[in-house]
């Protein structure tokens, strides 16, 4: 085989090759800059809504907490209205009696 035919084998070869892989095709510039921004604005979305969901979930949990002291505040409240109630429902009871027993 002499150089002549080993050039035509090659460029064939290299023919068929690129036939079946086609070259890279290059992105142009322009394409790659709106891809970074694009991807820039999204990591900062998602950042942002990772600190929102935190700060939401935190006021969550401080209310919660308020709520949870009102209720037991309103609770212990409550039962003091109750007693004070029951007290005097007592008292009126045994005034009542006190009344009628001359009666009787």
């Amino acid at each position: 085989m002499n150089d002549e035919e080993a050039q035509k084998m090659a460029v064939a070869i290299a023919a068929a090759m690129s036939a079946v892989r086609p070259e890279k095709v290059e992105v142009p510039a322009p394409l790659k800059w709106a891809g970074g921004i694009i991807s820039a604005l999204l990591v900062m979305a998602i950042g942002g809504s990772g600190a929102w969901l935190i700060n939401t979930v935190n006021d969550m949990q401080v209310t919660l907490t308020r709520l949870d002291e009102r209720s037991t505040a309103g609770g212990e409240l409550q039962k003091s209205k109750d007693a004070e109630t029951s007290r005097r429902l007592d008292a009126l009871e045994q005034a009542v009696k006190d009344i009628r027993r001359p009666l009787e």
